[in-house]
């Protein structure tokens, strides 16, 4: 099932007379009814998983277990801003992170002149960029950070 929270629709079918009880392994999951008697139908609520882990809940009727698997959130993410037009004498800057809390990233940059710090992380974060000044014609590089492409023009002194 997936991450998010839900309502999700079971039965038990049984005799009409034979009484059943059912249970749960974990905090996160509610059954209602917990029992009845006969064929009835039931409703699995279970709370949203905010990790990155898959995580298992085991019910259990009159004996009878299945075990469900609950996904876990998968990762994401975004930088702000997309790009950077940069003047000549800029040495400095920074883009902003935003990830899946406990998901890793790498940031890099296709241009020498371009320093990115950290290199590497986990979750959201800024990244410091140290530039070298342009003393030539215009230039472009372009940043990878966690995956999406920062587009970066410095202007030149000519």
């Amino acid at each position: 099932m997936s991450a998010a929270s839900g309502r999700y629709a079971f039965a038990v079918s049984t005799g009409s007379t034979c009484a059943w009880t059912a249970s749960k392994d974990v905090s996160w999951v509610d059954i209602a009814p917990g029992s009845g008697q006969g064929d009835t139908p039931m409703i699995l609520v279970v709370a949203q998983n905010e990790t990155r882990d898959a995580r298992t809940v085991t019910v259990t009727v009159n004996g009878q277990a299945t075990r469900i698997v609950q996904n876990g959130i998968g990762c994401s993410y975004s930088v702000s801003p997309s790009s950077l037009d940069l003047n000549a004498d800029t040495t400095s800057g920074s883009v902003t992170l935003t990830a899946t809390p406990g998901c890793t990233w790498t940031a890099s940059s296709s241009e020498s002149w371009i320093r990115v710090l950290p290199a590497s992380g986990s979750g959201s974060g800024t990244i410091v960029l140290d530039i070298t000044p342009n003393p030539g014609d215009v230039r472009h590089a372009f940043l990878t950070i966690g995956g999406q492409r920062v587009n970066v023009t410095q202007q030149g002194r000519g």
